[in-house]
């Protein structure tokens, strides 16, 4: 099987599996890798519209 890429997304479940080696005991060959490319990371993950479910709830 080929190499199982994790792309976190800043998501905790990820990062929380890794520490307990969860992955590691299911034998999977893994490497967390950011898709967007190289960068400032808070760049990457920036995002221009801050409108999201709540705000389209406030505004009916």
């Amino acid at each position: 099987m080929s190499k199982f890429v994790i792309s976190p997304h800043f998501r905790l479940q990820e990062w929380v599996a890794e520490e307990k080696a969860y992955f590691e005991v299911e034998g999977l060959d893994y490497e967390f890798r950011d898709n967007y490319g190289p960068g400032d990371v808070a760049k990457k993950h920036a995002t221009p519209n801050k409108s999201g479910a709540y705000q389209s709830i406030e505004q009916g």
